[in-house]
């Protein structure tokens, strides 16, 4: 069965919103004093594992992994 084209870009688009997200939160972390401390950087790292499953998990939905 082939994907409608719409649902196709969606989830290509979530994809590149959530590659985003985990470089604005490294930005984000880099605000106040511009320096990572280790709970942000612990942070980061548990955000990056997560969204990191998240897009493998929306890759194979699309069929590219």
């Amino acid at each position: 069965m082939r994907m409608q084209q719409y649902l196709k870009l969606e989830i290509q688009n979530e994809i590149l919103r959530t590659q985003n997200f985990v470089k604005i939160c490294e930005t984000a972390a880099l605000k106040d004093d511009n320096q990572v401390d280790e709970a942000e950087k612990k942070l980061i790292k548990k955000i990056d594992k997560a969204t990191s499953k998240y897009i493998k998990d929306l890759k194979k939905a699309l069929g590219i992994e």
